[in-house]
């Protein structure tokens, strides 16, 4: 149970509260106006806490190939062997198609799937021993753009203006 205090000023106040360190899963906290839940000038709220070691980078690299690549959250560095689990589904409201794809990550932490074009919805779960990773839902809009090669060099000085061999 937490404490709030009393505002009536109708502004935007924000509280910090530092929780006991919780293990790997998925929790459901609930919020109340009142100490215990139930009755009619009660309000309640619920929301979703994640707790996990896993973090995913997603890349749509053309419309068939999606590729997740599976991370540590505070290190950064590649999770092999973690069972990725793929889920995509149609444009169509009308006709719902979906398709479940698994995989393993590579050493690099790399998941690749082929996906059909006009799925274009996505959602994946990561498994690497108890902890798992629910990502949430992703739409995507890719369309292949072709792109224009541009080079450049650009030089940063400590000079205003720049005069060879000085």
């Amino acid at each position: 149970e937490i404490k709030l205090p009393d505002f009536f000023d109708h502004q935007l106040h924000t509280l910090h509260y530092e929780a006991k360190p919780l293990e790997s899963g998925l929790y459901l906290m609930a919020f109340s106006t009142k100490p215990t839940p139930g009755g009619k000038d009660n309000l309640m709220s619920f929301a979703t806490l994640q707790v996990t070691e896993l973090s995913a980078l997603t890349l749509r690299e053309n419309s068939t190939t999606f590729t997740i690549k599976v991370i540590h959250r505070q290190d950064g560095r590649p999770i092999e062997n973690a069972s990725v689990e793929l889920t995509t589904s149609s444009d169509s409201w009308r006709d719902k198609d979906e398709k479940v794809q698994r995989s393993k990550s590579n050493h690099d932490g790399l998941a690749s799937f082929v996906i059909p074009a006009n799925h274009r919805s996505q959602k994946f779960t990561i498994q690497n021993n108890q902890d798992i990773y629910l990502a949430p839902s992703q739409w995507s809009y890719y369309q292949k753009q072709e792109t224009n090669k541009d080079d450049k060099t650009i030089f940063f000085t400590d000079r205003k203006i720049y005069r060879p061999g000085q």
